[in-house]
């Protein structure tokens, strides 16, 4: 498993996001958001649990996902809008 992978995304204001990640492998691994307000850091467990969270960003998000030492594996994730912030 590479130690972190991240991704600063184009995200839209008002919108409403899902993340989902999974890993396949041994150990876990840890979800960051940056800042830490746009979403809440989560344990991932490196099992073929999909781990999801839904956030509402309000400014420039990154993601960061780093295995845990000792775990070996695969992340794979998703994020898609799916609504409309009121």
């Amino acid at each position: 498993m590479s130690p972190t992978a991240s991704t600063e995304p184009l995200l839209r204001r008002g919108r409403a996001y899902r993340l989902d990640l999974v890993c396949v492998g041994r150990g876990s691994a840890r979800v960051v958001f940056t800042p830490a307000g746009a979403g809440t850091e989560a344990g991932v467990p490196c099992d073929r649990s999909v781990v999801w969270q839904r956030f509402t960003p309000h400014g420039p998000v990154r993601i960061d996902v780093d295995g845990v030492k000792g775990s070996t594996g695969a992340i794979a994730w998703v994020l898609r809008e799916v609504g409309h912030v009121s």
